[in-house]
């Protein structure tokens, strides 16, 4: 084994080391499994019955305010869709002219041709 492989192989065995300490320490700081997800889940419960409590309006307001949202975001939506609609039969109102145009163009075109081969 040569120098630079021997501290390529010390340097991996420090490193294991320190990730075991730092496994001990949160183990002994109670970070274990069941503890852990217990203090999770009533941190959770918690943090939820705090935020009711000190919420800034009552259910009834923020529902009826969230479905007046709701209903402008729907015009809006409707209005844009209608919009939309109306920018797609411009564009195909436009396109069906210009193709008219250029048919009727090719149609005198090849009319020509014919005629100067008879």
């Amino acid at each position: 084994m040569t120098d630079d492989d021997q501290d390529l192989y010390d340097d991996s065995l420090d490193e294991i080391e320190i990730v075991e300490e730092d496994d001990d320490e949160m183990a002994a700081a109670g970070f274990r499994g069941p503890e852990f997800a217990t203090g999770l889940i009533l941190g959770a419960v918690l943090g939820a019955v705090i935020a009711l409590l000190v919420a800034p309006r009552a259910g009834a307001r923020t529902r009826r305010d969230l479905g007046r949202k709701a209903r402008r975001i729907r015009h809006d939506v409707e209005d844009r869709w209608d919009g939309a609609q109306r920018d797609l039969r411009r564009q195909v109102r436009r396109r069906k002219r210009k193709l008219r145009g250029q048919v009727k163009k090719a149609t005198k075109r090849t009319r020509k041709a014919i005629e100067r081969l008879t």
